[in-house]
């Protein structure tokens, strides 16, 4: 009982270092998920506001399980923020992210993350890798493409590692989606994932949702398709998509 309550308790402080609510920003909705497979889970994910019309959006993972995983995330996602707040860079927060974080002894642990900065005035985004999973776009007519940039490595893993910028326009009405391995790898009673490809597919068939209902609907899918198996990861999805107020003044 006491070490249930211990856990509830790192429970409530771990969710405290997560945003209380989405927020607002002309021309883009946004809806996250997030269920960690234990008590306290080692996902993470960020909104900085930069400008009004400027939005970062962050999704994280850490590598391990428990206790030692939400440490580091909490120690992980503060950093970000500290980086963040100040730079509207993308490559630019993850590389001093990551230099802060490897300079310091993390007992092997490491995050991968996606940073991307939505410019809802200028039309386009910009998007820093660090091992993460491919983040997938879908646009008003179907089309879906992976976009991860260029390599880059995990957060922690060692000093002095380059991570770029990959940037693309955006337009009305595209959606995008980050989630972390616990989505795509999320497992029914039979042993089958879920996979990426479901995801893709159930985001192009209800393209016209809206954020908040396109997530619900992932979701619904994704617990309908695990049934009563065990939660074996963390499962976290975040979608943005761009609105109609995009490139207004």
């Amino acid at each position: 009982e006491l070490i249930e309550n211990e856990l509830k308790i790192a429970s409530q402080i771990q969710k405290s270092f997560l945003p209380l609510a989405v927020p607002e920003h002309p021309g883009l909705e946004l809806a996250v998920y997030i269920k960690p497979a234990k008590a306290v889970g080692g996902d993470l994910y960020a909104f900085i506001p930069l400008s009004d019309k400027k939005m970062g959006v962050m999704l994280g993972d850490v590598s391990g399980k428990g206790a030692p995983a939400a440490l580091f995330m909490a120690k992980a996602v503060s950093e970000f923020k500290f980086s963040a707040r100040e730079k509207t860079d993308p490559a630019e927060v993850v590389t001093a992210l990551n230099n802060s974080i490897a300079s310091e002894s993390t007992g092997g642990l490491f995050v991968t993350l996606s940073y991307v900065i939505f410019d809802t005035k200028n039309n386009k985004l910009g998007m820093c890798n660090a091992g993460h999973l491919p983040m997938i776009c879908v646009k008003p007519d179907g089309q879906v493409s992976l976009l991860s940039g260029e390599g880059g490595m995990p957060i922690g893993v060692m000093e002095g590692v380059p991570f770029v910028n990959y940037e693309k326009e955006i337009r009305e009405g595209e959606c995008y989606a980050l989630y972390s391995d616990g989505v795509s790898e999320a497992r029914n009673k039979k042993k089958e994932e879920f996979g990426i490809e479901i995801l893709q597919q159930l985001m192009r068939q209800n393209r016209g949702m809206s954020a908040q209902q396109l997530l619900n609907h992932v979701i619904e899918r994704l617990n309908q398709f695990m049934g009563r198996a065990d939660q074996h990861d963390d499962i976290t999805l975040l979608i943005a998509k761009i609105g109609p107020a995009h490139g207004s003044s």
